[in-house]
C-alpha cells in the first residue's frame, strides 16, 4: 500500500499527550516535535505507554512511531477510543499485540526503526494509546523521535514507474598540502522521488493539492512507497523539496511529482 501523510493532527492547538515517566530532559511531549533528534526517552523499560488526545474525533487510517531504538523482539499495541477511559475498557479499535520488527537486523538501521501501522479500517476517534514492550533493550531505555496518527493519502493508481530511492551524503572533503584527502563523515539522509499519474480530480485537488498547499517545503511529511515487510527501506519522514506542481498532460489526467528528503 502506497501512502502519504503528515503530523497535521498533532501540530494543532489543544492536542495533548500523557504517558509513563520519561527523562526530564527528554519528555513525552517531544514525540510531537518535528525534529526526530528531540527524542522522548522512557525512564523505565517496564510499563511503557502513552495516550494522545486529538482534541476532537478525527479520521485516522495509520499511525507512525519513528526513530525508535527498539529491538527486533519489541512489541506494540495500538488502541483508539472516544474517551480516555475507553482506551482500556472495550476500545472500538484494538490492534492486539504486534511484532513489526521480527527478523530485522537492527544494526543495519543506525537511525533507528520506524513503526508504521495501517489500521484495518479507518476510525474516527479522539483518543489513542500505544503500549510498548521492549524489556530486554540493551540500551537500558526505550526512546522514539516522533509519533502521529494521520489520515492517509493513497491514490488508487499509487505511484508511477521510475521512482528513485537513495541517500544524500553531505560528507565534507578536505585536501592537505601533501595531497591527502580527508572525509568528515556526516549523517546520510534518505530521499525519495516519485510521480503519481492518472489522479482523479478529487485525488488531485482534495488530497494532493491540499497536501502540498498545507505542508509546503518547511513542514514534515511521511511517504511510504509500500507498507509491506520492507517498509523500513521504502519509507521516508522529511520535508518536501523543490517545486510542488500539479500537471495536466492529457484530458482528465492529473499528475504530481514530489521529492521528500529525510529530516536528520
Amino acid at each position: 500500500m502506497f501512502l502519504l501523510g503528515s503530523p497535521e493532527y498533532t501540530e494543532a492547538a489543544g492536542v495533548g499527550i500523557i504517558g509513563a515517566a520519561c527523562a526530564a530532559s527528554m519528555p513525552i511531549t517531544n514525540l510531537f516535535k518535528a525534529q526526530p533528534s528531540d527524542v522522548a526517552r522512557f525512564s523505565s523499560l517496564t510499563g511503557m505507554y502513552f495516550e494522545v488526545d486529538l482534541g476532537s474525533a478525527k479520521e485516522v487510517e495509520a499511525v507512525a512511531l519513528l526513530y525508535t531504538n527498539a529491538t527486533a523482539p519489541a512489541t506494540f499495541r495500538l488502541r483508539g477510543a472516544t474517551s480516555q477511559a475507553g482506551l482500556t475498557s472495550s476500545p472500538p479499535y484494538d490492534s492486539g499485540t504486534l511484532s513489526p520488527f521480527t527478523g530485522i537486523v537492527t544494526a543495519d538501521y543506525p537511525r533507528g526503526l520506524h513503526w508504521l501501522h495501517v489500521l484495518t479500517a479507518a476510525q474516527t476517534l479522539r483518543w489513542w494509546r500505544v503500549d510498548i514492550v521492549d524489556a530486554a533493550n540493551p540500551a537500558g531505555f526505550f526512546q522514539a523521535g516522533n509519533f502521529f496518527p494521520f489520515a492517509a493519502i493513497s491514490p488508487a493508481n499509487g505511484y508511477d514507474y521510475g521512482y528513485k530511492l537513495g541517500y544524500i551524503d553531505d560528507a565534507a572533503t578536505r585536501t592537505s598540502e601533501g595531497g591527502q584527502r580527508y572525509k568528515r563523515q556526516r549523517i546520510r539522509r534518505r530521499f525519495v522521488e516519485f510521480s503519481m499519474n492518472l489522479l482523479t480530480e478529487a485525488e488531485a485537488y482534495d488530497d494532493v493539492d491540499r497536501f502540498m498547499r498545507l505542508r509546503g517545503v518547511s513542514s514534515p511529511a511521511i511517504v511510504a512507497l509500500d507498507t509491506d515487510a520492507r517498509v523500513q527501506n521504502r519509507m521516508v519522514y522529511g520535508t518536501l523539496e523543490e517545486n510542488l506542481v500539479l500537471s495536466f498532460p492529457d484530458y482528465d489526467d492529473q499528475e504530481a511529482s514530489l521529492r521528500v528528503e529525510e529530516m536528520p
